[in-house]
């Protein structure tokens, strides 16, 4: 069993949250058609996301959340971003430290900041791309602890992983006005 490193990185890929984003809507509005939802923030995402699945979230332990934005796409359709508010705090009162960057691709910068980032500390990587697997295995087989956020199989999704996952749907959902006993 992994011990806690009490560090943990959420890494985002932009693109797969506006993607994820339009899953829910369209999963949500077969269920229930005359739903209204919520433009989500992004930082209530984060906060969601890490309080579904931060497997050490009763540890006081440092959060930083990177997320990449890509530059052809209008993020600020899909969720809201303040550019200035570049922390929150997690339901266990843990500070999250949140990095927002835009890049023309983001697989690259994602996966240099998987293979290289020394003590990155627990991983809860917020993506559905095949190509972070092998970074993935690399750093659960120093120790980390590696959690994948992504779409469920039925859902579409591209990652075949033997890591922990959740579904990025339940916070996401959440986010969006869903109440937590209707996900």
């Amino acid at each position: 069993m992994n011990e806690p490193k009490h560090k943990t990185s959420v890494l985002i890929d932009g693109i797969f949250l506006q993607q994820a984003i339009d899953k829910v809507i369209e999963i949500y509005s077969e269920l229930k058609p005359d739903r209204k939802f919520i433009k989500p923030e992004l930082h209530s995402i984060i906060v969601n996301i890490l309080d579904w699945y931060d497997k050490t979230k009763t540890i006081k332990k440092t959060i930083n959340c990177h997320v990449w934005l890509s530059e052809a796409f209008n993020s600020e359709s899909r969720f809201t971003i303040h550019p200035t508010k570049n922390s929150v705090k997690t339901a266990t009162g843990n500070p999250v430290k949140v990095v927002i960057e835009k890049a023309s691709l983001i697989a690259p910068e994602l996966l240099d900041q998987l293979e290289n980032q020394v003590n990155i500390g627990d991983v809860i990587l917020v993506a559905d791309d095949r190509i972070y697997e092998p970074a993935l295995d690399a750093l659960f087989t120093e120790g980390y602890t590696v959690t994948v956020i992504m779409l469920n199989e039925c859902d579409g999704s591209e990652m075949i992983t033997s890591f922990d996952w959740g579904d990025i749907l339940y916070p996401l959902g959440m986010a969006m006005g869903i109440n937590r006993d209707e996900l």
